[in-house]
């Protein structure tokens, strides 16, 4: 099947659609044993030795250069085939194959390096090794900013966080992560050793099985804080991004806060953006709603919610654009609930009255058990009584107490290994501190 899609692909068969031929070979091969890899390679050796058809040839390099980038040769293969992608970068059988041969060998010493991808290609990366070029990426802010970065088949979710603090210049990076988020307000933080041109794949297979275009999700790479570490305040850069952020998430209510904590940061967030009160002047116009949550926000109050925040506006005269915004921080910093990650879950041997599900909050503090009706916090566990925890598919463990007395609390679960990424993170830096 593979061979036949190979001959559609360089043209010696005939084909309605060679990309549909080239996506069923990369669909077998992700998923196939090594030795059924070996032979596609060999094929393709074959294939482009001595052919006669300059496109033909062409094509069929461009075969094996998504191949070097989507699973590694066997170790009997592999000093071959590097020897074959040498032999065409020196002795050019046609134009534009050395050019090919020499990305194919610097794509298959990558996957070598890092074992085979999870995902097949996608007709844009497909479309890029085409043209010998990486694939453009876009990474959202929560300002609304869009920062463009490249990937190649290797590219790491930890190359583009480092890609990421390199063109904000932000300092220190460590704070900050990679999440995908879904037009469905799905959130997930994604693993350093993740491949951005997977996940990508991932999306457009998500894609093709939504059963109609209505249902298809959309999905977004989102550049935020993932670990809730304090930030030095002259990392001017990583103080924005931390400060728009929790902006995003108090007026989109992730946040329970009272009506007064809204406007005194409604105030501050008019200092940052407008700078200092200036009598007659209404600054809000009509975007006062992108200041509050919207539960307190309603047209019809709209005038006395102005003059509220206004009132504390006007005090703070002479903060600059940093000092509001460290300010801002500063006060939501000191909400138990600020910095969490929200996971639902289902508690198995509670000994206290639990719902039948909850939420456990994570943050750089502890974990919080939170009632996800009323907000209540019904446990608290800070790091200092949390002796250790654990997880497997379906389960998460926490044990709490101290070395004398213990309590193991079991919850149902399908993110154990997010949350104990995320708690094992917080816990090393509280170790290192």
């Amino acid at each position: 099947l593979a061979f036949t899609n190979i001959l559609c692909y360089m043209g010696d068969k005939s084909s309605k659609n060679p990309m549909a031929n080239a996506k069923k070979i990369f669909r077998i091969t992700v998923q196939c044993p090594e030795e059924l890899r070996d032979e596609v390679y060999c094929q393709l050796i074959k294939q482009t030795t001595n052919n006669p058809n300059p496109s033909s040839c062409l094509r069929g390099w461009e075969l094996l250069v998504i191949c070097a980038g989507l699973f590694p040769p066997s170790g009997k293969l592999e000093k071959y085939l590097l020897s074959y992608f040498r032999r065409a970068t020196d002795q050019e059988p046609y134009p534009g194959i050395a050019k090919m041969a020499e990305y194919a060998m610097l794509r298959v010493q990558r996957t070598i390096e890092l074992g085979a991808r999870s995902e097949a290609p996608t007709e844009l990366e497909m479309m890029a090794v085409r043209e010998i070029s990486p694939v453009t990426v876009r990474v959202h802010m929560l300002d609304g900013s869009i920062t463009p970065l490249e990937a190649e088949c290797w590219t790491t979710v930890a190359d583009l966080n480092s890609a990421m603090s390199h063109a904000l210049k932000i300092r220190d990076g460590s704070p900050f992560g990679l999440f995908e988020i879904s037009n469905r307000d799905e959130e997930r933080a994604l693993e350093d050793e993740d491949r951005i041109l997977d996940v990508i794949a991932y999306w457009d297979r998500e894609r093709q099985l939504a059963k109609r275009a209505r249902d298809a999700p959309t999905f977004q790479f989102v550049y935020k804080v993932r670990l809730f570490f304090d930030i030095k305040e002259d990392d001017v850069r990583a103080v924005e991004v931390a400060y728009h952020q929790a902006v995003h998430d108090v007026t989109d209510s992730r946040y329970p806060c009272s009506e007064d904590d809204c406007l005194r940061l409604a105030a501050l967030q008019a200092q940052q953006r407008f700078g200092d009160y200036q009598d007659g002047v209404d600054v809000f116009g009509d975007e006062l709603q992108a200041f509050l949550p919207a539960k307190y926000y309603h047209p019809d109050v709209e005038d006395d919610l102005k003059a509220a925040v206004t009132e504390t506006y006007k005090l703070l005269k002479g903060y600059d654009e940093q000092e509001a915004m460290n300010n801002y921080l500063d006060y939501v910093k000191a909400w138990k609930i600020y910095g969490s990650a929200y996971f639902f879950v289902e508690p198995q041997n509670a000994r206290d009255e639990l719902p039948p599900s909850v939420v456990l909050a994570v943050n750089a503090q502890g974990v919080l058990v939170v009632d996800p009706a009323s907000k209540e916090f019904l446990n608290e566990y800070p790091y200092s009584e949390i002796v250790t925890w654990g997880h497997s598919s379906i389960t998460f463990v926490l044990v709490t107490g101290n070395l004398i007395r213990q309590q193991k609390l079991y919850f149902k679960t399908q993110q154990g290994n997010e949350i104990n990424s995320l708690i094992h993170a917080y816990v090393n830096r509280l170790v290192d501190e």
